[in-house]
């Protein structure tokens, strides 16, 4: 029989928000050439801009009404070319596939990720995120923003059964180890991809909002099939304490990866 072997890493940053609109060719302007550690920053900036496409046809268009505060749940792939193009589409979301459409033609190329053997490597992401009639689009400043690191968060999120408040260390360390737990517990090898002998880590990003629940979740690396079971697994995560900064809850993004290997 052969055993299921799970790596968990995690790695946390905060973000933040601006409320003007931009244009698309500016918004990417950090982002025009795929990088290693540049993915979920791209992934980050489609889904601003699907957000924004939404917002902007329910304003004219009231066949998108019924939608609005819903759920979608798809796949894109970077072709070799440097465009974003549908991958698949979850069979709750296909409302959403002519608007993607649009929506991706309207994206400037990018150089696709080369590694180090100098091979293009294709980029494949899931995403799932909930769409809002009132979404206003993120403004890009021209000067790169300074990430917040960890150990200047006065208060990191955390699981509503880690005792220690104060100490943001033994808060990180009770957050891994409930993190772990959890992914354990839900951890499932998808029959498909074990048939075929696929493996791979697939790296899980997404948002702890201000009242603890998770939102935007992007799965990236791996093969596909992986990445649904990740997917489910981050989906069944419980409300948690938010992050605090200044004394105001705060939004913060985790970057949370998962190695899947058959013995």
């Amino acid at each position: 029989m052969k055993n299921v072997f799970l790596i968990t890493l995690l790695f946390i940053t905060s973000i933040s928000f601006s409320q003007k609109d931009t244009i698309y060719k500016n918004v990417f302007f950090h982002n025009d050439t795929m990088k290693k550690y540049s993915k979920a920053s791209y992934s980050s900036t489609i889904k601003e801009v699907i957000k924004n496409e939404f917002a902007k046809e329910y304003k004219t268009n009231e066949g998108y009404i019924k939608f609005n505060n819903s759920s979608i749940t798809f796949t894109i792939i970077i072709t070799a070319e440097g465009k974003v193009e549908i991958y698949e589409v979850d069979k709750e979301s296909v409302f959403i596939t002519n608007l993607l459409e649009k929506t991706f033609n309207k994206l400037p190329q990018i150089k696709p990720y080369v590694n180090n053997n100098g091979y293009i490597e294709n980029y494949i992401a899931t995403m799932t995120f909930k769409l809002y009639s009132e979404y206003v689009m993120v403004e890009k400043s021209n000067e790169p923003k300074e990430k917040t690191k960890i150990n200047i968060i006065e208060k990191i999120p955390s699981f509503k059964n880690c005792k220690v408040k104060e100490d943001n260390e033994l808060m990180k360390k009770c957050f891994m180890e409930k993190m772990n737990n959890h992914i354990k517990k839900h951890f499932a090898y998808p029959t498909l991809a074990r048939e075929n002998n696929i493996q791979g880590r697939i790296q899980i990003f997404f948002i702890i909002e201000k009242d603890g629940t998770i939102e935007d979740i992007t799965v990236f690396d791996g093969h596909p099939l992986l990445h649904k079971s990740g997917l489910d697994i981050i989906q069944k995560m419980p409300t948690l304490n938010p992050g605090e900064q200044n004394g105001k809850k705060i939004r913060v993004s985790y970057l949370q990866p998962i190695l899947y290997k058959i013995f």
